[in-house]
């Protein structure tokens, strides 16, 4: 999954997380008419944001974490549109603002402009000399899924550089699951069989992040690991665990019916999926878990 860059700079209150990421990722998908509700929403935050971009005064006075701070006021509202048009903005001043590339970058992610995501993060990692944190890699690594890339090797090579700064990085276990599983399915002998290593190592990693909060990006995470257990399960002809994959999805269901209830599950699908093939399979899981604990 693509990681939020602004987390590591300040943790904000836990119900404005939930707030905003609710909002962020509910929002790919939905039908055409829909983006008036969102239209309006903007609106009604705005007023924040102008307050802030007032405390700053003149625009060509600004520092760089002055355009930090003015991004993330339109974060805190949920409008990426406006993030990435702050964050150029900035970088035409500050061509080498590793927090701005992140946050364009990212927000590119959440709109699903996968095209821009990819072209702003590319950039990122020429123009800034040194990284300070995973995040550009990860999500390069993130939005090549989502393009279909194909370059497996170069995808490896961006999440492992990325858990080089964080080894227990949630976001980044996830990404590398999916690297790992669409290289092993698209290999054999011992590049197929490195891939289900790799696989199976992060797997174990990541069952720590499983439950780790409850707002919706973390369903959204675990459906798609469950979704990649299964697989894996079935490309190795094997039930190595089984019952592992089994309790990951019930987990997922759990969080839907208790947390998110009303939320549509082939949109949890389509959001937790970079590869499109499994979508179906994904929904077909998640209404089994759903009717297992309605049972």
């Amino acid at each position: 999954m693509a990681i939020l860059p602004r987390t590591l700079l300040t943790q904000p209150a836990a119900a404005a997380v939930g707030a905003v990421a609710l909002f962020g990722f509910t929002i790919v998908g939905l039908a055409a008419h829909e983006q008036h509700e969102r239209q309006q929403l903007r609106q009604q935050y705005s007023a924040p944001c102008l307050s802030v971009e007032k405390q700053l005064g003149a625009q060509q006075h600004w520092r760089e974490l002055d355009y930090v701070r003015y991004a993330s006021c339109f974060e805190d509202q949920g409008d990426s549109a406006r993030v990435i048009e702050v964050a150029s903005d900035g970088l035409t001043s500050f061509p080498h603002s590793q927090m701005l590339y992140n946050l364009k970058g990212y927000h590119a992610i959440e709109l699903h402009e996968f095209d821009l995501a990819v072209q702003t993060l590319e950039q990122g990692l020429r123009e800034v000399p040194e990284q300070t944190n995973g995040v550009m890699e990860n999500n390069l690594a993130w939005a090549y899924l989502w393009v279909g890339q194909g370059d497996t090797d170069t995808a490896r090579a961006l999440y492992q550089a990325s858990l080089t700064h964080g080894p227990a990085s949630c976001e980044t276990l996830h990404t590398g699951l999916f690297v790992e599983f669409e290289t092993a399915r698209n290999t054999s002998g011992v590049e197929q069989a490195e891939a289900l290593r790799n696989f199976q190592s992060l797997r174990t990693r990541y069952q720590a992040c499983e439950n780790r909060d409850t707002q919706w990006s973390t369903t959204v995470e675990t459906a798609g690991a469950a979704v990649l257990y299964e697989q894996t399960e079935r490309l190795l002809g094997s039930t190595w665990d089984q019952r592992g994959q089994q309790m990951t999805m019930l987990a997922v269901a759990t969080s839907l019916r208790s947390r998110h209830s009303g939320a549509p599950v082939g949109s949890l699908c389509q959001q937790a999926l970079p590869l499109r093939d499994l979508r179906a399979s994904c929904e077909d899981d998640v209404a089994d878990a759903l009717s297992a604990i309605r049972r």
